[in-house]
């Protein structure tokens, strides 16, 4: 059994910075100031130990997959209880079509950006493309139905896929 030394000197080192996170928490140290200092850290242990961070991603990722099952609940409750404690009818339409426009104009603006610059640099201006000889296409469903599409049916199952 071969022991990597370099990775459990990984796992030792990020225990230590959890460790100093929590000591600047009790101090009181700013959240945003905490960030930037794991931030910084967590760069530099990256760079120290990189390729040797087997026991320390085994810990990102349960880390990443609980974070996960907590972001949809969350947003539903959150997106619910702000709507119930609205007592004016005017407030959520009028904040339903903020939204709805908000959201409408930055994928405008994004896709406009989007366009530009890729006309502007080229891309995919030399690409030459071939298929395989036996490629069959894909029939492309009907506009209704990728309407249709849009709207899953078990909200819960179509977030637990997209995960």
């Amino acid at each position: 059994m071969n022991i990597d030394f370099l990775a459990l000197g990984a796992l030792g080192a990020a225990i230590v910075l959890i460790g100093a996170l929590v000591f600047l928490r009790k101090k009181n140290v700013d959240f945003g100031l905490r960030t930037i200092i794991a931030l910084i850290f967590g760069l530099g242990l990256g760079i120290v130990f990189a390729g040797h961070t087997n026991y320390v991603q085994l810990i990102g990722a349960v880390y990443a997959n609980v974070i996960s099952a907590f972001v949809v609940p969350l947003l539903f409750f959150s997106v619910i209880s702000s709507i119930s404690q609205l007592e004016n009818i005017h407030k959520l339409k009028k904040i339903g079509v903020k939204s709805i426009g908000l959201l409408t104009s930055t994928t405008f603006i994004a896709s406009t950006i989007t366009i530009i610059v890729s006309l502007a640099l080229g891309v995919g201006k030399n690409a030459l493309i071939t298929l395989p000889t036996d490629y069959q296409a894909k029939e492309v469903p009907a506009i209704t139905q990728v309407i249709v599409d849009l709207f899953p049916k078990n909200f819960f199952a179509q977030a637990k896929i997209n995960t």
